[in-house]
């Protein structure tokens, strides 16, 4: 009787070789599989992870209202140049995200650990000039350099970029914001004192520049140009009224997170989100914002032609922020909200007059 022998094929050492690499690749861009957080719960930090370019931004523009000299204004053209140069630093380096991640653009470097840096290396250094160095600005400097690198080392944890993405993102971030306040200390500060066209050109580049962010928010989410104008009527007003406005904000929020629990029904087919879609958080807030604005405008200069016609204005301009955030999603999500929005600030508003 003969035997039959079963071939069994042979592993070429190129092939072993291709799969350890293809592995290594992989490992290297799924560094966030390794780190895990104690500090906060994930949805918490996911949420903190969102909120914190906003954050600095919200700091920057405070900044600026409060000081409203040159040097603020230097320093927010500089915010902009520093995410211009990540975004070209993005194409030239062109290194993929970590694995899973579904956002197409490239993860190196990280343009979150630069902007965060940016801003961390210009306050500690703002700070150490204006009160100098001494163990309570050394205190205060690691505390603003230990929430940087939290809110840095978030993108890792969220699995937006490896480690090695937010670190060469913070080192540009860092040596940028160094540089740019080394630029204003040693050349630019003279020069705007002494030449009349270098304070036009600063002051061009500053306009240029926060019109482009402007239009950048708004593209980008428009709930957040609202939180934005909140905090500048806030600061420039600082008084009874616009607190009162603020709370009013906060709790339409929080009346709508409870309809969305109440009503439970789900966004359209496709949509990321597992959240319940009706209403529009996005719609009640801008709608309630509108609103108190056009009745805030009536009260202080009254109705005639030019009041009606900027509350025209002012209304188009929130229905187009309304509508153009739900590209894509069912229109009947939007119109149950506006109503809601309006009939919830007009009541506000008259608890405030009386």
């Amino acid at each position: 009787m003969g035997e039959k022998f079963i071939e069994i094929p042979t592993l070429k050492l190129e092939h072993v070789e291709k799969n350890i690499n293809v592995l290594e690749h992989e490992v290297s861009l799924d560094g966030s599989s390794k780190f895990h957080s104690f500090l906060f719960s994930p949805e918490f930090e996911s949420t903190l992870n969102r909120l914190s370019k906003w954050a600095i931004t919200v700091i920057f523009a405070a900044v600026f209202i409060w000081r409203r000299d040159a040097e603020a204004a230097w320093v927010t053209i500089g915010s902009v140049v520093n995410s211009l140069l990540c975004i070209a630093l993005k194409r030239i380096l062109n290194q993929d995200r970590p694995i899973g991640n579904t956002k197409s653009d490239p993860g190196m470097p990280s343009c979150h650990g630069q902007y965060i840096f940016y801003a961390v290396i210009y306050f500690i250094l703002s700070m150490f000039q204006w009160l100098g160095v001494n163990e309570i600005t050394v205190i205060v400097a690691v505390v603003i350099l230990a929430i940087g690198s939290y809110l840095s080392w978030l993108r890792v944890l969220q699995r937006f970029h490896t480690m090695n993405q937010v670190l060469v993102g913070a080192a540009f971030g860092s040596c940028f914001s160094l540089a740019w306040l080394w630029a204003w200390n040693a050349i630019v500060s003279e020069a705007f004192n002494s030449n009349l066209w270098v304070q036009v050109s600063i002051l061009v580049a500053f306009a240029m520049c926060c019109l482009a962010f402007q239009l950048y928010v708004i593209l980008k989410s428009s709930k957040w140009v609202i939180f934005v104008i909140f905090a500048v009527v806030f600061l420039w007003r600082r008084d009874a009224g616009v607190v009162w406005a603020t709370i009013g904000s906060v709790l339409n929020s929080l009346l709508c997170v409870a309809l969305k629990r109440i009503l439970n029904q789900e966004r359209p087919t496709g949509n990321m989100r597992s959240d319940p879609g009706i209403p529009s958080s996005h719609g009640q807030y801008i709608s309630y914002t509108v609103m108190y604005f056009i009745l805030s405008m009536f009260q202080w200069l009254g109705v005639n032609e030019i009041t009606v016609v900027f509350a025209a204005v002012t209304f188009a301009f929130g229905s187009c922020l309304s509508r153009g955030y739900g590209s894509g999603i069912l229109l009947f999500l939007k119109l149950s909200n506006p109503m809601r929005g309006f009939k919830f600030v007009f009541w506000w508003h008259l608890q405030s007059v009386a």
